[in-house]
Order: structure tokens, then C-alpha cells, then sequence
């Protein structure tokens, strides 16, 4: 079954939230499916507790925000700054979803046109896997 658009889209904006308070580089894993999602972002410190409101305040502020949600294709060699670790090597066009002033990430799967659209994201849970990896499990709720 393919991965929900709201789910999707709220990842990108998790990551770019994760990225902004943080310093955490793209997701060094992710599962997402229908219904719930799981991010590993690799941190500075050890998160607890305490940050799980303040980050999902954040990610909500964000989608509230409605920023329109876009695609762009770019050749490799204009693609500098963006993580391409994910990327085919032999790929001459990067597709890079774009959400307006938050993220550029390439990515290959379906998104919200708008980020109002992902409706009300919750972080379920929030756990060291080990000393610098966090383990984020979220989900979302239809829009009002």
C-alpha cells in the first residue's frame, strides 16, 4: 500500500524541524506507512521527555502555517547543498520536493499540495535508540 501524502509530507516537515532545532541531518531511517510513521535522526544531545511537546508544537506551527508544497526537477549538477545520499548515482535529474521556505529534500514519493492539508501531527513516542539516535514515532489526523 502506498505511503499516505499527509504522512509523507509530515515527515519532510519533521525532518526540517528536526534539522532547524536540532542540527539533525536527514533521517538515518524512516518507515512510513498508512497510519503511522518512524524517523531515526541522529542528535547532539539525548532527547526526553521534555522535547517531545516543544518538537510537536513546532511541527504543528509549521503545518499551520499552510506553506504550498511543490516539485521541481533539477539537473544533478545544480543539486549542491541537497542530500543526495538517497539518490541513484547514475541519476541526471534530481526530483526535489520542495515545501516553501521550510525544505528541499529529493524525494520520490506523494505529497499535500499544501501543508494545512497533513492535518494534526502527534508524536506518539520519542526514544533513545542508543546515545545520539533519537527515535521519533508519529502520526496525523485527518484535517478538521
Amino acid at each position: 500500500m502506498p505511503t499516505d501524502p499527509r504522512i509523507h509530507t509530515a515527515e519532510h516537515v519533521l525532518s526540517a524541524v528536526m534539522r532547524r532545532r536540532y542540527g539533525a541531518p536527514p533521517p538515518r531511517a524512516t518507515h512510513l506507512d498508512s497510519k503511522k510513521a518512524r524517523c531515526d535522526y541522529t542528535v547532539p544531545r539525548p532527547l526526553d521527555r521534555s522535547d517531545v511537546e516543544p518538537l510537536e508544537a513546532a511541527v504543528r506551527a509549521e503545518i499551520a502555517a499552510d506553506r504550498p508544497v511543490g516539485v521541481r526537477f533539477v539537473p544533478r549538477a545544480a543539486a549542491c547543498g541537497l542530500d543526495l545520499s538517497k539518490v541513484p548515482a547514475d541519476a541526471a535529474t534530481i526530483r526535489v520536493v520542495t515545501i516553501d521556505g521550510l525544505d528541499e529534500t529529493p524525494c520520490t514519493g506523494e505529497h499535500v499540495s499544501r501543508t494545512r492539508e497533513i492535518g494534526r501531527f502527534r508524536i506518539r513516542s520519542l526514544t533513545m535508540v542508543d546515545e545520539r539516535t533519537v527515535r521519533v514515532r508519529f502520526s496525523v489526523e485527518p484535517p478538521a
